[in-house]
């Protein structure tokens, strides 16, 4: 009787012990499963993060591409502004100064003279002058004889100018100078020492003199 009653204890336990495998088993299955879903979807996710990289390199790719057309397109704008701003500094040369010294010519005087008619640039002066004899000297040497004197004489001018100060050539002979803010007695030593200085030059044989004439005017 005993033995019987053992057996049955053991094949309840067995039963139990079947059936918590049994579920375990189970459990096991669906961790399986569950982990089987993470993995296609951590793979998913692995596929999208690639396909998202690939198309973030393209556009990377796009953008400095359209960056590159950018500059590209500003580098050649660049060049046709400066292109064109010669152009214009090579019109405007020719067109308001001397070709031989530099100087602005007297088209350019007329233009600009009103402009400087301003309060704010009073006392100014205008000295106009003369090579003397350059009449003479371009009848019996030529032309380059007479530029070859205006250059030196432009040289000269230059000396006693400021920065504000605007120098032309007037003519073949003729030259004037803009003194802004300088009144008559400052712009009558410069005409003295202007004069003093051109006797002093020579161009070949030929010894300099000018001849000037001065105005300053002190109210509008």
């Amino acid at each position: 009787m005993y033995q019987t009653s053992d057996k049955a204890n053991r094949a309840s336990e067995l039963n139990v012990a079947n059936k918590e495998l049994a579920y375990q088993t189970s459990e096991k299955a669906d961790r399986a499963s569950e982990l089987d879903i993470a993995n296609k979807e951590l793979a998913f996710q692995t596929s999208e993060k690639a396909d998202r990289a690939s198309e973030l390199k393209i556009a990377n790719t796009e953008l400095a591409f359209q960056s590159a057309e950018k500059q590209k397109r500003a580098d050649e704008f660049i060049i046709v502004n400066q292109t064109l701003i010669n152009q214009n500094e090579k019109i405007e040369n020719l067109t308001y100064r001397d070709q031989s010294t530099g100087l602005y010519n007297r088209k350019y005087l007329m233009k600009v003279l009103k402009n400087y008619d301003h309060d704010e640039n009073l006392p100014i002066s205008i000295i106009v002058g003369d090579v003397n004899g350059l009449g003479l000297i371009n009848d019996s040497f030529g032309y380059a004889t007479v530029d070859e004197i205006m250059i030196r004489v432009s040289k000269l001018l230059k000396k006693f100018v400021r920065k504000e100060d605007v120098i032309f050539r007037l003519n073949n002979g003729g030259f004037a100078l803009i003194l802004l803010k300088t009144d008559y007695e400052s712009s009558s030593k410069i005409v003295q020492e202007l004069k003093l200085q051109a006797s002093q030059e020579k161009v070949s044989h030929f010894d300099i003199s000018i001849s000037c004439g001065l105005q300053t005017k002190i109210s509008k």
